[in-house]
């Protein structure tokens, strides 16, 4: 009888680059959850997120194009059921950040999956 191994995956949200730099406050933390996986999904809003934040802080896209060449990582493209997710939890919507978390967990629920995240409030709004 083969035995099949069960595959560690996750989303992650857009604060888990603190993978790619070592002065990060998670980045130790985010090391240890990168290689624990045997793949991580990216969703496009958080893509998008990351770019943003790179750009916001006079940093060079290379993080990014690092990121999402990597094999390990793959880029969802956030399907309509993911919009929806987070439109249907308006409620929970206070901003534009809240929104992006609300599609972010949506694909992760979709997908029957953990997020990964070191954002306090993430956490809080997917129990953890």
């Amino acid at each position: 009888m083969t035995r099949r191994l069960l595959l560690r995956e996750a989303v992650a949200d857009a604060n888990f680059i603190a993978v790619m730099f070592k002065d990060h406050a998670f980045h130790d933390e985010a090391i240890r959850e990168w290689y624990a996986l045997d793949a991580g999904h990216l969703p496009f809003v958080a893509a998008c997120e990351i770019a943003y934040s790179l750009l916001k802080n006079k940093m060079s896209l290379s993080p990014l194009q690092e990121v999402l060449t990597n094999p390990k990582l793959h880029l969802l493209n956030d399907e309509h059921s993911n919009l929806l997710y987070a439109v249907e939890n308006a409620e929970k919507v206070k901003s534009c950040d809240d929104f992006n978390d609300m599609v972010i967990i949506g694909a992760a629920k979709r997908m029957g999956m953990e997020v990964i995240s070191f954002d306090r409030k993430m956490r809080e709004k997917v129990g953890k």
